[in-house]
């Protein structure tokens, strides 16, 4: 039996187990003859506000949270990644005390190299450009300087 004929054996059940009052009194309410969407615009707009609110909070907290994972890990680290092409990249990723040089691909990833020692420390703060220090001082003086 297909899910549709299913459904509308439900629905053709419910309607005929609804009192025959109920029916009536659906059936004799007025019905507005002009619809006053003007009434509900502002409710609807705020409405899709929020919801386009909760889309950018969430899309920002599973970014923050580490590509998608709920749950960090301390033990593997995605020290370094560099695209090479539109589905091709490198990556370097910190696995306990040794360093894996990756090759990503679409259909397989390859170890490219392994080092003993950390090439690049993971602990180390990202050289920012000079684009990005001017941000970060207009940031921290709290405005632009005329």
């Amino acid at each position: 039996m297909s899910v549709q004929a299913t459904f509308a054996q439900l629905v053709c059940l419910l309607f005929a187990a609804m009192p025959v009052s109920v029916v009536a009194q659906v059936a004799d309410k007025p019905k507005p003859d002009v619809i006053n969407s003007g009434d509900h615009i502002g409710q609807v707009v705020v409405a899709l506000m929020f919801v386009v609110a909760m889309i950018f909070a969430l899309a920002w907290f599973f970014k923050k949270m580490g590509h998608g994972s709920l749950v960090g890990s301390q033990h593997i680290k995605l020290v370094a990644n560099m695209p090479l092409g539109t589905r091709e990249r490198i990556a370097l990723v910190e696995v306990g005390d040794k360093q894996l040089l990756l090759g990503i691909t679409a259909h397989q990833i390859n170890t490219l190299h392994s080092f003993d020692e950390p090439v690049v420390s993971s602990d180390d703060p990202k050289e920012l450009s000079e684009f990005g220090k001017k941000i970060k001082e207009i940031i921290g003086s709290g405005g632009v300087k005329s």
